[in-house]
């Protein structure tokens, strides 16, 4: 009964299937019929002919038609002359051939095709094995494993889908002479994917450092601990006219700021703004994204100019975290950093040279972090500072410079060889209550300041054109060539893939905007260990600027 159901099915697909030419011939045939006072009607896979005497249907093997009387038409098919129904049989005959030619070969093609069902699965045809959940592929990986068979129907088409009431299966055996009725068929329904990001990790395996979602967007995975945020002191505002700053405050709701990877200001963004907005939707459920571009304020000579940060509002509540959570997103399309409108405090301080410390080891750090504690905390203008913009709480301000720590940094030195030194940054835990725009002002001041050691030399902080910069990133605390982000797995930003024998801190592309940009600027060279030879690099021609690009 099950098996009749299927080639039942696969009659009706091959009927369907067939040539335009074979579909006009049956058209026409039947329209020609019913103008001739008759009709034709297909029941099932059988095509019936009736006009107003006899009545055509195939024959069981499909070998031609048979006529029958039909009951009760004797008195109307008398008042007709012999020539109407010599016209009548003529033209039913020509059509009904042809249809009986079509008849014959949907027979061949449902033998044909019921022979190869039984040759690929011997077992008994039933409509729940007309679909299976099982994924056949080479790929061990992404194989499911194939359900488990029983016997009991009403458990496989329960378990297949268990949403749905089903109605009761057939079992009772057919009457003489009926057409039996086949079992209903449920769809077959995929158990439901995950839709955001997190969802994604947890349900999603990742490939070569890519998760891909359901929806087909991709983006890089998260190391395990997690994407660096970049140390920027700086105001993400920085550039931008008080109009612009005026708006953004005045926006409700969960929003946030967003920066392009390497970006650099253009008045004409919709291109980026179109970008961003799709991504965002892509990556998290929301019904909807205003990405709000930035204004200039002034004409600034430097590579990849301020103002950078768009702001990004109407996020829900779940969106917003899950964007923030992570940080950085790097999809084919577009990649980019959001981070909370809240500023987060950074805990970069400044970049020391000049020590004559060889080896990076936990000693070396150490010495260095003592250093630096020793002579913030001897500065009563220092802990004062800090002290009064945290609530005046003294021991707040003292210990946030007990958790003063040290990163060695490794450059390659200009010239021939590979003649390398140590940079050492210096990072704390800022006070958690102090604002933001006066902790730039406290660890500016900070970097005007010496540190002698007197057994290895003076450190001084790197300022103005020897302060790093990273152009992708905009981070402080490394220069372009030595950005963490490209080498981590599944990257699909702007990638440093060849580095200079000479110098370890710029890529290809950053030392060929830098040469086209002196030759614009006229400006004389800097130490290319800092990651930049323009002296007007990130507007730090002097400590005066530099401080000042701070506040703005």
């Amino acid at each position: 009964m099950a098996d009749q159901g299927i080639l039942m099915d696969l009659s009706d697909a091959i009927w369907s299937a067939h040539s335009p030419q074979q579909s006009d011939i049956l058209n026409s045939s039947e329209n020609q019929c019913r103008q001739e006072s008759g009709h034709v009607v297909r029941r099932g896979d059988n095509w019936t002919f009736t006009t107003t005497k006899h009545q055509f249907t195939p024959s069981g093997n499909g070998l031609g038609p048979t006529a029958h009387r039909l009951p009760g038409r004797d008195n109307k098919a008398t008042k007709q002359t012999k020539r109407t129904k010599r016209q009548t049989r003529f033209q039913a005959k020509g059509s009904h051939v042809e249809k009986v030619a079509l008849v014959r070969q949907l027979d061949k093609e449902l033998c044909a095709l019921a022979e190869y069902i039984k040759a690929r699965n011997p077992r008994p045809l039933s409509p729940i094995h007309k679909l299976s959940t099982h994924i056949e592929t080479d790929s061990r990986e992404k194989k499911r494993k194939a359900p488990e068979e029983d016997d009991d129907p009403n458990k496989r088409i329960r378990s297949e889908s268990p949403e749905r009431p089903l109605p009761p299966i057939n079992t009772e055996t057919p009457a003489p002479g009926t057409t039996p009725i086949p079992n209903p068929v449920t769809n077959l329904r995929f158990r439901k994917m995950p839709g955001t990001p997190e969802e994604a990790t947890a349900g999603m395996r990742t490939s070569v450092g890519v998760i891909q979602m359901t929806n087909g967007q991709q983006y890089t995975a998260p190391p395990k601990e997690g994407f660096p945020h970049p140390e920027c002191v700086e105001s993400p505002l920085r550039n931008t006219t008080d109009l612009n700053r005026a708006a953004w405050a005045g926006v409700k709701g969960h929003k946030a700021f967003i920066r392009v990877y390497r970006a650099k200001y253009a008045a004409n963004t919709r291109d980026v703004v179109a970008k961003l907005a799709f991504v965002i939707k892509c990556l998290v459920d929301t019904p909807r994204v205003i990405i709000s571009p930035p204004d200039e304020r002034e004409k600034l000579d430097e590579r990849h100019a301020a103002p950078w940060n768009f702001m990004v509002s109407e996020l829900t509540e779940e969106a917003h975290k899950t964007l923030i959570a992570q940080g950085w997103w790097s999809t084919p399309t577009i990649t980019f950093y959001i981070f909370d409108f809240n500023l987060r405090l950074p805990r970069y301080i400044m970049t020391l040279q000049n020590l004559c410390l060889a080896q990076d080891e936990d000693e070396t750090r150490k010495f260095v972090a003592r250093l630096v504690k020793d002579k913030l905390k001897s500065l009563k203008e220092a802990v004062d500072f800090l002290a009064k913009h945290s609530g005046g709480d003294t021991k707040a301000a003292t210990d946030a410079l007990d958790t003063i720590e040290v990163r060695a940094l490794e450059i390659t030195l200009p010239g021939p060889g590979e003649v390398t030194d140590l940079l050492w940054n210096v990072y704390f835990t800022p006070p958690s209550t102090i604002d933001f725009f006066r902790l730039l002002e406290w660890t500016a001041g900070i970097r005007t300041l010496t540190f002698p050691s007197n057994l290895h030399g003076t450190g001084v902080p790197r300022v103005g054109p020897d302060q790093l910069f990273c152009i992708g990133c905009k981070g402080y605390d490394h220069p372009t060539g030595l950005c963490p982000l490209p080498l981590i797995l599944g990257w699909f930003g702007v990638t440093t893939k060849s580095i200079t024998a000479d110098d370890k801190t710029l890529s290809k592309a950053d030392e060929r905007n830098e040469r086209n940009n002196d030759k614009k600027s006229k400006s004389g060279q800097g130490s290319r260990a800092g990651g930049g030879g323009n002296k007007n690099r990130g507007g730090n021609g002097n400590r005066k600027d530099f401080r000042r690009r701070n506040y703005n």
